[in-house]
């Protein structure tokens, strides 16, 4: 998801799997942001279908960290790429801020003037966590490089059964949502390191079986819950459904970002501009403000009890077409104004950094 000041070209193949993975979160929080599900009949035609919805933003999420993982390990940190992530969550704070004030003349609470006015560390979650894991990476690749390839192997597997089954099994809440982040970034570095070339026919095969899984067990709560009339029953598909440390849901992202590791694409111009703007789609369409006017109000509302299933399928993908091309569009028109600035900022910032950085030590060898 994360921009940074690129020079190099870019694998098409990754920009897509980016671009398909911003998709899913935008599904995932036409979802969870527009309807209130424990509202909803049990006995609902939808139910279950938005039960799946949630899935999508939690595969996406763990697709991006693993992305992470696989270029990063091979990479340094650059100190002008945390500035320019963190100048654009200035950019969109501060415009949906302005928008929201001046256009549709909402009353802002403190909180939220707040948080708009200090978007890390209070704004999005994910984008926080990502550069916290960002500024980790230097020791974490040299904890990986340090380790064998069947020590790093194992160290994966004694770190997803404490961080991603023990806690989906007894459902303990004090494991923060911030673990699966090195725990994606470790399966990211590790394929880049010690994973060769694999068939895409038994990665499909694997994706289905996963899939599969899911797909059984939220049904089977569902019909338990419909049997014994008991509503509540049907949180507990959120354990193998709707949270990123789900083993099954790592199990799919990770299977998907191996078959499209597997894709053959030509460079492609169109696909690698547009993936520059997943972060700008992230950062508008999840912002606090515009997820009461794209998903709460008036834009597009769909009724969901009073649609029937097939007809709520089709206006739901056209709109969620509609907020992803609108996000999409928008980013491109900021690059196409502020890119250069953000850029030159970003590396006067940096270089600023640098002198600071040399006149301490300097100074700190005097004293020696």
């Amino acid at each position: 998801m994360v921009n940074s000041i690129k020079r190099r070209v870019r694998d098409s193949n990754f920009e897509l799997l980016r671009l398909l993975a911003i998709g899913l979160v935008v599904t995932s929080h036409f979802n969870y942001w527009s309807f209130n599900t424990s509202d909803l009949p049990l006995e609902f035609n939808a139910n279950i279908l938005l039960k799946f919805l949630f899935t999508a933003g939690c595969i996406a999420n763990i697709i991006f960290i693993i992305l992470s993982g696989y270029f990063q390990i091979k990479s340094r940190l650059k100190p002008q790429k945390i500035i320019a992530l963190i100048l654009e969550m200035y950019f969109y704070s501060i415009l949906c801020l302005l928008v929201v004030e001046f256009i549709f003349q909402q009353d802002v609470t403190f909180e939220q003037l707040r948080n708009s006015l200090l978007p890390f560390p209070f704004g999005n979650w994910f984008l926080v966590s990502y550069i916290i894991l960002y500024l980790l990476s230097p020791f974490i690749n040299k904890f990986i490089h340090y380790l064998s390839r069947r020590e790093l192997l194992r160290f994966i597997i004694i770190y997803l059964l404490l961080f991603s089954a023990l806690p989906i099994l007894t459902g303990w809440s004090f494991f923060s949502r911030f673990a699966v982040f090195p725990l994606g970034y470790l399966i990211g570095a590790y394929i880049r390191l010690h994973v060769g070339h694999l068939d895409r026919k038994v990665i499909i095969k694997r994706i289905l079986i996963f899939s599969g899984l899911i797909i059984v067990s939220v049904v089977a709560i569902y019909l338990a819950a419909l049997f014994t009339k008991n509503a509540q029953i049907m949180s507990y598909s959120t354990y193998f459904l709707s949270q990123n440390h789900s083993p099954l849901v790592i199990a799919v992202a990770t299977c998907i970002f191996l078959l499209f590791r597997e894709f053959k694409i030509k460079p492609n111009r169109a696909i690698n501009r547009l993936a520059g703007s997943v972060l700008g789609v992230y950062l508008i369409h999840d912002n606090f403000f515009m997820r009461e006017l794209l998903w709460q109000g008036s834009f597009f509302h769909i009724d969901i009890v009073g649609t029937n299933t097939a007809l709520f399928i089709v206006l739901a993908i056209l709109k969620i077409l509609l907020v992803l091309g609108g996000c999409l569009l928008i980013d491109q028109i900021r690059i196409i104004l502020f890119g250069k600035l953000e850029a030159k900022i970003s590396i006067s910032f940096t270089n600023a950094i640098h002198k600071v950085y040399k006149k301490a030590l300097s100074a700190g060898s005097r004293r020696k």
